[in-house]
């Protein structure tokens, strides 16, 4: 009954976090392949209760940024960068390869564009996982003490139903 009470809850906090994963995304004006790739999981195990969430390899550039190297573009004005308020991720002399953009378009140089004003400019931070992950992991132990609480209760209460008159003293 124990570990089946956890994963219900963990059920629910896995498909929470997806939830507002891919709200964050569709805020974020992110989404197609990205929104679609994510899920969660929850497993009843030997040890306890696990919850496994899916993310696409490159996630962590997408919720965190990429810090941009800026600089100066061929008609003299500087590249603005965009806010990225961390430094776990950022260019210094590689861009990211051309055809990482051959989903948006077939067209060489476009796809070569977009690489160069990503190397410059950077990507977003957007939290869209990270901040409902750490959201709803901030009330999940609460939300299992709730959940055993209630299955006690319930449990005590079948229990109890055969006694007429009951004492506790």
């Amino acid at each position: 009954m124990l570990k089946t009470t956890i994963n219900r809850v963990m059920k629910q906090f896995g498909n929470d976090v997806i939830i507002k994963s891919k709200r964050n995304l569709a805020s974020n004006n992110v989404g197609g392949s990205i929104s679609s790739s994510i899920g969660s999981k929850s497993y009843i195990e030997s040890n306890g209760v696990s919850v496994v969430f899916t993310l696409p390899d490159y996630w962590e550039y997408v919720d965190y940024g990429v810090t941009g190297v800026g600089g100066s573009r061929a008609d003299g004005s500087s590249w603005v960068k965009k806010r990225v308020t961390n430094s776990k991720f950022k260019y210094n002399t590689a861009k990211p390869p051309a055809s990482a953009f051959s989903k948006y378009t077939s067209d060489r140089s476009s796809q070569f564009a977009m690489a160069t004003s990503v190397f410059h400019t950077g990507i977003k931070t957007t939290g869209f996982f990270t901040n409902p992950f750490d959201k709803e992991l901030s009330t999940l132990g609460e939300d299992i003490s709730n959940a055993l609480l209630e299955g006690v209760s319930k449990d005590l209460d079948i229990k109890l139903s055969g006694f007429n008159n009951l004492t506790i003293i």
